[in-house]
């Protein structure tokens, strides 16, 4: 008779921590709300942040934000002309 071997488990009790993808997600978040809060306070908005700041977050920014961060800081950095948040 064929005899069935059991495999060994070993469980190994490690607390892993891996916020990668998401707090870069967070990161650009903050950074775009930032570059765009800073920039309409200090009246130095031009471009997108300033067509921001003329007319507010609409729909298609929120959208921005939530669905594609990193792509949506780097469209303000490089539509905004002259961006100085100083």
């Amino acid at each position: 008779m064929a005899q069935i071997i059991a495999p060994q488990i070993i469980r190994e009790n490690r607390t892993v921590l891996d916020f990668g993808g998401s707090l870069m997600w967070v990161v650009c978040i903050l950074l775009a709300l930032a570059i765009i809060h800073f920039s309409c306070a200090a009246g130095s908005a031009t471009g997108y942040v300033g067509d921001i700041c003329s007319r507010g977050l609409d729909v298609w920014d929120y959208l921005g934000l939530i669905c594609c961060a990193p792509l949506y800081l780097l469209v303000i950095i490089f539509f905004s002309t002259g961006l100085r948040i100083w």
